[in-house]
């Protein structure tokens, strides 16, 4: 099937730059055109969705070395070529180029291990065990920012 119009497709964000969830090395940039031939049995191709929302609920696999943890948005493509429709509302095609970067709704992140993720240190934080122990750490921040407002004169 040969068409072209609008999809939609989730792709990682890290340091301002597009890439593939899936895997590390397909970048996405804003008016480049990409192409790999699509083929059956999700072999290769680029996979987009008819709509933003589908786009955003897309079960994306887990691959080791992927970008499954990097914080997400949506991307608004025209696709072309080979298409492949799959369940779910997926498609594949041979040709894509993103037109429009428009984001994710307000306080969304990507997924359910993306809440523990650094972005400064691209890496994934350890999940505190338990509120007391974070009262303790909020606990000694604040004595070290008194004993510095006492070292600088400043009485609290």
């Amino acid at each position: 099937m040969e068409t072209s119009q609008f999809y939609y497709k989730q792709v990682a964000v890290i340091q301002g730059r597009f890439f593939s969830i899936y895997d590390r090395k397909t970048e996405y940039q804003i008016g480049k055109t990409l192409h790999q031939e699509a083929a059956p049995n999700h072999q290769s191709g680029y996979y987009v969705y008819k709509t933003p929302y589908q786009a955003l609920i897309s079960n994306i696999p887990y691959k080791e070395g992927g970008n499954f943890v990097a914080p997400r948005t949506i991307l608004k493509v025209i696709a072309w070529g080979e298409c492949i429709e799959y369940p779910n509302h997926k498609f594949s095609f041979s040709y894509i180029l993103p037109v429009e970067d428009i984001g994710l709704p307000f306080g969304y992140i990507s997924t359910q291990y993306a809440r523990n993720y650094d972005r400064k240190n691209a890496k994934l934080k350890p999940k505190t065990s338990s509120m007391k122990e974070e009262t303790k750490k909020l606990e000694e921040e604040v004595k070290k920012l008194e004993d510095l407002a006492i070292r600088m004169g400043i009485n609290i």
